[in-house]
C-alpha cells in the first residue's frame, strides 16, 4: 500500500510539472517600461525603456508605443531600438503613456504608466533702478514663468561685491555696491517638491557720484549746454524762469529781444512799401507826392538796413565770445 502511495503522488508531481512547463512555454509576455527622468519639463526629452519587459517563453520581438491614448499615432517596430521610445511633451500634466509587446508566439501584453510634466521653470529677475549710482540702493526682485505656488520654490541670490560674495534668500533682495563698476548678480531658484532648478546672471553696472562743495552726493548728469544758434526762440520771450536765469540767459533775452525786433520791422517795413507803391501810383505827376513816396522809400529801407545790422553784430559777438560746450565767456586769440 505504501509503493502505491508513493507511485500516486510521484505521478501527481510528475504531472503538475508538466503542467508548469506547458503553461511556461505559452505563457503571454510580461511588459514593462520605466521613464528616464521619472518627471519632466515640457520642451525636455525623456526616453521609455522597455528593457525590463520579458517572456517566460521567449524574447519580445515588438515594441509599440503610443502617448495620451493615441493609438492611432504609434510608433514601434520589430528592430530593437523600438524598446526605447524618446518622447518631448509640449504641454504640462499627467501623460499615460503605454507600451505594448510582441512574441514570436503572437502573444502581446500591454502596460500603461503615467509621466508627470511639468511646465519648465524660466527665471528672471528686474532690478530698480536701471542705472543705479554708487552706494544707492537697487531693488531686486524675482521674475519666474512655472505654474504652482511660490512658496514651493527656494530663492538664492548671490552678489559678486569687490572680490566678495553676499547672498540673500527673499523672492525680492535689497543690495547697494559702494564703487562703480560692473557686477554680476545671480540668482538660483529650485523646487521644493522634485528638486528642478534654474538660474540666470546678470551685469549690473553701477555709476559714479560727485561732491557738492558741502561733501554731499551729488549724481554726475549732463547738464544741457547754450547754443546761440540754435537755443534761443525756444519759448516764450524770456528764456529762464527766476532762479534759473544766469549770464548765458541775458545773452539769449538779449538775442531773443533783437529778432523780435527784426520780424516787427520787416513787417512795418512791407507795409511802408506798399503804401509808398501806392502813394507813387496814384500821384498822377504831382511832385509833391512823389517826393513823399520816396522819402518813404528811402527812410523804411535805412531803418530795415540798421535793424538787420544790428540783429547781426550782435548775434556774431556773442556767437564769437560764447563758449557753446561749457557755456561762459572765452578770450578771442
Amino acid at each position: 500500500m505504501k509503493n502505491v502511495y508513493t507511485a500516486f503522488w510521484s505521478l501527481s508531481l510528475l504531472l503538475s510539472l508538466v503542467g508548469v512547463s506547458a503553461m511556461v512555454a505559452y505563457a503571454a509576455p510580461q511588459a514593462n517600461f520605466y521613464a528616464d527622468p521619472p518627471s519632466a519639463e515640457v520642451g525636455e526629452e525623456v526616453q521609455f525603456i522597455s528593457t525590463s519587459s520579458y517572456d517566460p517563453g521567449t524574447s519580445p520581438e515588438a515594441w509599440t508605443w503610443y502617448v495620451d491614448g493615441d493609438k492611432d499615432n504609434t510608433w514601434g517596430g520589430r528592430d530593437e531600438e523600438y524598446s526605447i521610445f524618446p518622447y518631448t511633451f509640449s504641454s504640462p500634466g499627467n501623460h499615460p503613456v503605454t507600451l505594448i509587446v510582441l512574441d514570436s508566439e503572437g502573444e502581446t501584453h500591454s502596460i500603461t504608466q503615467a509621466i508627470k510634466v511639468q511646465q519648465a521653470l524660466n527665471v528672471d529677475f528686474t532690478f530698480d533702478p536701471e542705472n543705479p549710482q554708487a552706494g544707492e540702493v537697487i531693488s531686486f526682485e524675482e521674475d519666474i514663468s512655472y505654474f504652482g505656488d511660490t512658496s514651493d520654490f527656494r530663492f538664492q541670490w548671490q552678489f559678486d561685491t569687490e572680490g566678495s560674495v553676499q547672498y540673500g534668500s527673499g523672492r525680492s533682495e535689497q543690495h547697494a555696491f559702494s564703487n562703480p563698476g560692473e557686477y554680476g548678480v545671480k540668482l538660483l531658484v529650485t523646487s521644493l517638491e522634485d528638486d528642478r532648478a534654474a538660474e540666470t546672471t546678470k551685469t549690473i553696472v553701477v555709476g559714479s557720484k560727485s561732491t557738492d562743495s558741502s561733501g554731499a552726493g551729488v549724481t554726475d548728469i549732463d547738464t544741457p549746454k547754450y547754443d546761440v544758434n540754435t537755443d534761443y526762440g525756444k519759448g516764450g520771450l524770456v528764456p529762464c524762469n527766476g532762479i534759473d536765469c544766469d549770464f548765458n540767459s541775458f545773452i539769449e533775452l538779449l538775442n531773443r529781444v533783437i529778432e523780435w525786433i527784426f520780424y516787427t520791422a520787416a513787417v512795418v517795413a512791407t507795409v511802408m512799401f506798399a503804401y509808398a507803391g501806392w502813394l507813387y501810383m496814384s500821384s498822377g505827376g504831382s511832385p509833391q507826392k512823389i517826393s513823399t513816396a520816396h522819402n518813404i522809400f528811402k527812410k523804411t529801407a535805412i531803418g530795415l538796413i540798421i535793424i538787420a545790422l544790428a540783429w547781426l553784430i550782435v548775434n556774431t559777438i556773442t556767437a564769437s565770445l560764447l563758449d557753446t560746450e561749457n557755456g561762459f565767456w572765452t578770450i578771442l586769440g
